[in-house]
């Protein structure tokens, strides 16, 4: 169970989750972006969008994925959301959070009906307890590159980081 006098940055009333945070998003996940909302400075928002905090059908690898929405078989360790500053911040922001093993970086979503960048963080590392290195990846016209396995997507990956802001 969230500890959410031990939580600074958000609430399970006053913040607008897509699922219920109590019963699905795992505590360590939401320490670690409340801890990554701390260093950044600014807003951040759950993604309103269903799934962003937990899914119940779908790819089981998912890290959102937590089963049965009456039963679940685990918490998700992964929040999508919006942040209210330049994307290149955000996404090196995200990069000095230990606890981060899945960052993604959707470069082709809507909030407040705008064009607005979305950030993916989990702590997968802590979840699968590996040593991996962080996983980064990307979405444009729904579909994912992988900067870091090929050089092409990582060009595309800097190009899109200098031309997007807000």
């Amino acid at each position: 169970m969230i500890r959410w006098n031990e939580v600074n940055h958000f609430s399970l009333t006053g913040d607008r989750w897509p699922e219920d945070p109590d019963k699905y998003l795992s505590p360590a996940a939401l320490g670690a972006i409340d801890r990554y909302r701390n260093v950044l400075g600014v807003s951040v928002s759950p993604s309103p969008v269903t799934g962003a905090l937990a899914r119940f059908n779908g790819s089981e690898t998912s890290r959102h994925f937590v089963g049965d929405a009456e039963d679940p078989i685990r918490f998700s360790d992964a929040l999508d959301l919006f942040v209210e500053t330049d994307i290149r911040t955000a996404f090196l922001t995200a990069m000095t959070v230990r606890e981060f093993g899945g960052i993604g970086v959707y470069f082709d979503t809507v909030f407040r009906g705008q064009s607005h960048c979305l950030m993916h963080l989990d702590i997968r590392h802590i979840t699968d307890r590996t040593d991996s290195p962080t996983i980064i990846w990307y979405r444009e016209n729904h579909e994912y590159y992988y900067p870091l396995r090929n050089e092409e997507a990582s060009k595309r990956f800097l190009e899109l980081l200098a031309s997007k802001g807000l």
